[in-house]
């Protein structure tokens, strides 16, 4: 087939799905305001860089040019309210796949006021339009269902895990960081340093965990932040005094060097506001390694799949109380067997196949039934 890619070349899972359709064959054209190499496929630049969602705008008479040129087979837009909106100008009679990434349908399309009717407005006619809506997790239902997509066009696939890179039996690889002391245990924030993460009230845990084991390392991974948000978060190391027991990676880590990270880890923690399902604590949970998750949906649908963790609100007293279960000797033993969860309902290779027979499907029922006539 050949694929038309709306996304964000900078972002892992952009890549991903780049270089798994490449390597299945079929041929693949990632249009992006921000270029970066993607496994093979072809990439060109849209403008609109640092325009906010007028960018977008400004992109479809290039984006419009490029599909025609390409002729696909099917185009598919990542992120509703940035992305996917473009793609749906740009299709046109190219069969359409939207991907709904989480925050782009509980946050910004939840919102209230003038700024979200406008998104909306640019929004909505792809979802009418698209022939499926891709979710990660069924606690996207609802709200999609809320904005008037059918139930029978929305579509559960969750952006699964390479669980031979992140599993217990990968070892210690060559750690892109100094550890420092090595003693105490291990906590990894693994979400991007952003104020729907919770951040800050992670470090205002490990500030209260600090007495109880001096030693500990925290690592916070800011290789994507909102600038601001950052600022606040390196002020409150600061305050808190926590440059001995804080590492903050400022760079965009690669599979590699974030298991390596993983694996080392003591626990992992995902504390969101509100989030879909996040590939980065299923890479975790497929490590082997304790989880402390925020106590919303999509965590929560975790659950009720057989992940074990610990479930916590967003107070920096619960996540301290959570992340001291966790590296206990029975959590550690309990999320090895999370292993066997992951590797059977959430593994890479699944995604993939799951994602072509959606193209496939959407690519047959877009064209004409054929007739037949009785001599």
């Amino acid at each position: 087939m050949r694929i038309c890619i709306f996304g964000d070349a900078e972002t892992p899972h952009v890549q991903r799905w780049c270089s798994a359709l490449v390597e299945e064959g079929h041929k693949v054209l990632l249009l992006t305001l921000h270029v970066r190499e993607c496994g093979g496929a072809r990439v060109e630049s849209l403008p609109g860089v640092g325009l906010g969602k007028l960018g977008y705008f400004l992109a479809l008479r290039k984006a419009r040019k490029l599909v025609v040129g390409f002729n696909p087979d099917i185009v598919h837009g990542h992120y509703l309210t940035g992305y996917g909106g473009l793609a749906a100008r740009s299709a046109g009679d190219v069969p359409l796949v939207l991907s709904a990434w989480g925050s782009d349908v509980l946050k910004t399309l939840s919102a209230t006021g003038p700024r979200t009717a406008l998104i909306r407005r640019f929004v909505t006619p792809g979802l009418r339009k698209a022939a499926s809506v891709t979710i990660e997790t069924t606690a996207l239902m609802d709200p999609l269902i809320r904005l008037g997509v059918p139930r029978v066009k929305i579509d559960v696939i969750p952006w699964g895990v390479d669980t031979e890179l992140f599993s217990p039996e990968t070892g210690a690889m060559s750690m892109p960081i100094d550890l420092r002391s090595g003693h105490g245990p291990v906590l990894l924030a693994i979400r991007s340093v952003k104020e729907t993460y919770n951040t800050l009230a992670f470090l205002g845990a490990i500030a209260r965990l600090r007495e109880r084991h001096p030693e500990l390392t925290a690592i916070i991974l800011a290789g994507f932040r909102d600038s601001t948000y950052y600022e606040r978060v390196i002020a409150k190391i600061r305050t808190e005094r926590l440059g001995d027991n804080v590492i903050v990676v400022d760079k965009l880590l690669s599979a590699v060097e974030l298991a390596s990270i993983v694996v080392r880890s003591d626990a992992v923690v995902s504390i969101p506001a509100h989030d879909s399902l996040s590939v980065s604590v299923l890479e975790a949970a497929a490590a082997g390694r304790p989880l402390v998750l925020s106590h919303i949906p999509a965590n929560l649908v975790l659950c009720e799949s057989g992940v074990r963790a610990q479930f916590v609100g967003h107070s920096e007293e619960a996540i301290a109380a959570g992340i001291l279960v966790a590296i206990g000797e029975t959590a550690r033993h309990e999320a090895l067997e999370n292993v066997k969860v992951v590797r059977e309902k959430y593994s890479w290779g699944h995604s993939v196949v799951h994602m072509t027979a959606l193209y496939e499907r959407v690519l047959r029922d877009s064209k004409p039934a054929a007739t037949s006539t009785l001599s």
